[in-house]
């Protein structure tokens, strides 16, 4: 099997040589292509690589891919998905590394459930604290009941990342998936994209990736509210411009309410765009259906420390209701 790592590349020059030596270092012994994509960063990243590709001379195919102007992490990620020529696509953020068994443990599960979709690894961060393996749930390897994925997906029992899935090359062309641009919500766009559509998800026992905790300058550290809530706004109408028929409809109303009401508790939105956000909060309740448009309503209408006392709860209901 094919693998084509993908690694968005911009101002990563302290970490990117790590990103790029645990590629090198993979155990898998098929073929591995390694695209890193230039998206006009400021600083050295891109030279550092080629650099690096320039004296490496093992078997994985390493190539720098150029964009013409800096386009933002969905846009370099489409244009590395437009270059691969892999079986499978495994997205690497440059200031991550995988761990030297990533890509052959996930093809090991792959070839071993051989019409599977997507395979997803374990994570861990970089002060050692697991973030996501599948060995501590009773999740079973392999699922195909398409209504029991996308509400893991959706609900979060699933990792939300692009990043750490192999995932089938073909599976995301034949169903037109990539990343929408200009916005830095982008994975929950793309998961709920992968959702609508995915029949088969495997789960890897082992843990692959190494996820760095929020660095200076990172799309998370610098993002002020007012852009952060603007692109959830744009992320959420898309979601809900999808046509989802029951009981993926309820799945998808539910989980989008539940991400705006963590919102309304987490952070602050703006004068300039609550009315944006407040007709999005009431455009869920609406599509909403049966007794969930009804809860979602009364939620909105409830006083701020009625909302903030029940909000654990109202959420663990909806999630099981």
């Amino acid at each position: 099997m094919d693998v084509s790592i993908i690694i968005p590349t911009y101002n990563v020059a302290p970490y990117i040589i790590e990103c790029l030596e645990s590629v090198a270092s993979q155990t898998y012994q098929g073929v591995i292509e390694c695209i890193v994509v230039d998206d006009c960063g400021t600083d050295e990243s891109i030279p550092l690589a080629q650099e690096f590709i320039d004296s490496y001379n093992g078997n994985i195919k390493f190539r720098i891919c150029h964009r013409e102007k800096n386009g933002g992490l969905s846009a370099a990620r489409n244009s590395g998905l437009f270059e691969a020529k892999g079986e499978f696509v495994y997205f690497l953020d440059s200031d991550d590394y995988i761990t030297p068994n990533c890509i052959e443990s996930l093809v090991e599960v792959a070839k071993y459930f051989p019409k599977v979709e997507i395979v997803q690894g374990g994570i861990v961060n970089t002060k050692g604290t697991i973030i996501y393996d599948s060995t501590r749930f009773k999740t079973p390897q392999l699922m195909v009941d398409r209504k029991a994925i996308y509400s893991k997906l959706v609900f979060g029992e699933l990792p939300v990342s692009s990043w750490n899935k192999l995932i089938r090359r073909d599976f995301l062309k034949e169903n037109s998936i990539d990343f929408y641009e200009g916005v830095i919500h982008e994975d929950v766009d793309f998961l709920y994209k992968l959702a609508a559509h995915v029949t088969s998800f495997a789960l890897c026992p082992v843990i692959t990736y190494c996820y760095r905790i929020q660095r200076e300058g990172s799309i998370l550290s610098t993002t002020n509210d007012d852009r952060s809530t603007q692109s959830r706004i744009l992320v959420y109408n898309a979601c809900l411009d999808k046509k989802m028929k029951m009981p993926f409809r309820k799945l998808l109303t539910r989980s989008i309410f539940l991400r705006l009401i963590f919102v309304l508790q987490t952070a602050h939105v703006s004068h300039n765009l609550r009315y944006s956000f407040n007709t999005l909060c009431w455009r869920t309740v609406h599509e909403a259906s049966g007794m969930d448009g009804f809860w979602m309503g009364l939620y909105l209408r409830a006083p701020k420390f009625l909302k903030n006392r029940f909000y654990n709860l109202y959420s663990k209901k909806m999630k099981s209701l």
